[in-house]
């Protein structure tokens, strides 16, 4: 198959297997929840002390250009592994993709309560992918290159480590109402256009497999429990069903993560 690649895109591009053993909870997977805790106590720290929104903005913009670099990379690795076709349901559009994208787009925006949506979207939603995925990463005992299993592993990580820091920065864990919902919109909206996507995109592009957030009313979700909800041909009032359960699955998760917010900060006070 890559034989016929153009030079550029040939077996040069850092497609190294990995050379050791990785299986879930081994070294390799420990080490990583080693350096999210000690990153994230670092950040939180400093966050809690010396941050302003200025610098705030700055960090998180930072980590959402170097997801941005990497998520590059990748790409540029799927297309070469891929080729002549390409994996169109690896497009970075799924829930642990779309903090990159509000990590570059919060610190930018001036209007006061989207950029607050957008940093509480990052706080409990980002961080609670970030933590499901270095609970369970499967895709570390899958891993066949060097690369993509350093890639998973920045990436979650990254997504924790912010989350962590922007709870601190912003001292949130004090209004489960004002707190989560604007994140939960902000979810809301990104369904919707995964929903879109998920409809517009098999018609543009025939012959593609697409299930971005895997809830797609065309194959449904290969999501633990969430799988069991709906199957293609259900019908409608039961894919609705798999939407309802996957906003509530998800905001019980970010609860989880406001709820830990909350026990930090009375901790914090009695100290």
């Amino acid at each position: 198959m890559h034989s016929a690649l153009p030079p550029v895109l040939g077996q040069a591009i850092t497609d190294w297997p990995v050379p050791f053993e990785h299986p879930l909870y081994g070294w390799y997977h420990i080490l990583w929840i080693v350096i999210a805790v000690a990153a994230s106590v670092a950040l939180a720290i400093y966050g809690r002390k010396k941050c302003s929104d200025r610098q705030c903005d700055r960090i998180v913009l930072i980590f959402g250009v170097t997801l941005l670099v990497l998520e590059v990379y990748k790409q540029i690795f799927i297309i070469r592994d891929c080729y002549p076709s390409y994996d169109w349901n690896a497009l970075p559009y799924q829930f642990c993709s779309t903090p990159m994208f509000v990590m570059v787009l919060a610190p930018l925006v001036k209007h006061a309560k989207i950029k607050d949506a957008l940093y509480k979207f990052l706080a409990f939603y980002g961080c609670l992918a970030g933590v499901s995925v270095l609970a369970y990463p499967t895709v570390v005992s899958e891993a066949k290159y060097l690369t993509m299993i350093l890639h998973t592993m920045i990436w979650h990580v990254s997504m924790i480590v912010v989350g962590v820091f922007v709870i601190a920065a912003k001292g949130y864990g004090r209004s489960l109402r004002k707190e989560l919902l604007p994140g939960m919109a902000v979810l809301m909206c990104l369904i919707a256009l995964a929903t879109i996507l998920n409809f517009l995109l098999p018609r543009l592009i025939p012959g593609a497999w697409i299930n971005f957030f895997y809830i797609s009313y065309y194959h449904g979700s290969t999501l633990p429990i969430l799988n069991t909800f709906y199957h293609y041909g259900d019908g409608v009032l039961q894919w609705f069903f798999l939407l309802f359960a996957y906003i509530l699955a998800f905001s019980l998760g970010a609860a989880l993560i406001w709820l830990a917010a909350k026990a930090v900060n009375r901790l914090r006070k009695k100290a």
